[in-house]
């Protein structure tokens, strides 16, 4: 990963054979790499020194001092060492993440006889955690571990909607009074949003976010600061919203859409024979799912509605994947794919009770909040992994890089966090 981005390529493509170390492989995941291609070894090159690793030929890292990436090869020849990827690797101390996001890759650190006290109060076992993936040291019954962290404590109570701007996630809290912004490092900042609320759905303008509010049927424009800068009322029990180039579309429980001009004025407002739950839009048409099985698509120029009878039982939320539409399906325990007439093409199990959705670019990703897991569908609607998160995911939404979820929890005050895959 250079200044200039990234480019997604194969393990083989990105380290063709252990004969050219010069190219560069840093891996973010474990299953970015697929396992060593070539039977090679991640070698560490630019500011390194050995470790004490009972002999073993691993070593410590000094970001700071001019360290220059990793490369796969067979063999490290100095100056360079392998950098270690697990504690496995260190007989005598314990692997730590050196640097953050896109980076995650180790180095030996004593663990200064093992005791919690002082692995504690080593500085050089401890890793501050400065984005998701960096480790993290914690002790257990005089024993140094580490993990990457995943976690991320809101002190919300009941996390359930979430979006990006570009930069932070921001996330909307069903129990709570605030709103929440996390940034790329983790820091959580948040900001009072009134009273008399139950914010639900989120959505971004390019500038600033909008919030949906039950508890007292508006909708709040939030500025890139987390201020309040306007209050709507736009009709009872405002649920999902979507941003269609122009203006915000939000969904009423009792059976409505409206459309809202960015200074909050009310436009074409359509009625639906069913009570919505989610909308997407398409580049051209919003797309409503209903919760007695129904989709509605709507054509923002002309308000022109058309639907789509008994696509499921009890819908939830809806993506796009620049193609076609996907739906959860609560009652069904799949996902739906709908093409753009509206026809089926596939349903897919997922776990317990899907309810958020979201695309990455090939995949999509979703939220089941009855067994605490998300399911990972290939675009073919081929499970390609199941994972587990917080207590009771709902929302979801893609950093470019990686999936943060929306973890709804037990309701009790502070107990919402987000998980990021």
């Amino acid at each position: 990963m250079g200044d200039g981005g990234s480019v997604c390529q194969s393990p083989d493509a990105a380290c063709p054979s252990p004969s050219t170390p010069a190219v560069r492989w840093e891996c973010e995941q474990a299953r970015d790499c697929n396992g060593n291609p070539h039977g090679a070894v991640c070698c560490g090159t630019g500011a390194l020194a050995a470790a004490d690793c009972s002999g073993t030929n691993f070593a410590t890292v000094d970001v700071d001092a001019g360290f220059a990436g990793t490369y796969c090869t067979t063999n490290c020849v100095g100056p360079d060492y392998v950098v270690c990827e697990a504690s496995g690797d260190c007989p005598s101390a314990t692997c730590l993440l050196t640097r953050g996001l896109g980076n995650q890759f180790g180095h030996c650190a004593e663990p200064d006889g093992g005791a919690c006290s002082a692995c504690v109060q080593s500085a050089e076992a401890c890793v501050a955690p400065l984005a998701i993936g960096d480790c993290m040291s914690t002790c257990t019954d005089g024993v140094l571990s580490c993990a990457p962290i995943d976690t991320v404590p809101l002190g919300a109570n009941s996390p359930i909607g979430i979006a990006f701007d570009g930069t932070n996630m921001w996330v909307t809290d069903f129990g709570g009074t605030d709103i929440a912004k996390v940034s790329p490092t983790l820091r959580v900042s948040t900001f009072p949003l009134g009273s008399n609320l139950e914010t639900e759905g989120i959505a971004f303008d390019r500038t600033n976010m909008w919030v949906t509010n039950q508890g007292d049927s508006s909708l709040k424009k939030i500025s890139p600061s987390g201020a309040v800068i306007g209050t709507f009322t736009v009709g009872s029990e405002p649920n999902a919203i979507a941003f269609d180039g122009t203006n915000m579309w939000v969904t009423l429980q009792g059976g409505t859409v409206v459309e809202v001009a960015s200074d909050g004025t009310v436009g074409t407002t359509v009625a639906l024979q069913s009570g919505p739950s989610g909308i997407a839009f398409d580049g051209m048409n919003m797309w409503i799912t209903a919760h007695d099985g129904t989709v509605y698509t709507l054509a923002v120029v002309y308000g022109m509605l058309g639907s789509y009878p008994a696509v499921g039982n009890n819908l939830s939320a809806i993506a796009f994947d620049g193609l076609n539409m996907w739906v959860t399906d609560q009652q069904d325990n799949k996902v739906i794919e709908l093409a753009p007439d509206g026809a089926a093409i596939g349903a897919y199990p997922v776990g317990q009770e899907p309810f958020g959705i979201a695309f990455d670019g090939t995949n999509m990703w979703v939220t089941n909040h009855g067994d605490d897991t998300v399911t990972e569908l290939s675009p073919w609607g081929a499970t390609i992994g199941t994972f587990a998160v917080g207590m009771m995911p709902y929302g979801i939404a893609f950093d470019g890089l990686h999936m943060w979820v929306a973890n709804y929890g037990n309701g009790s005050a502070g107990n919402g966090t987000l998980t990021v895959l």
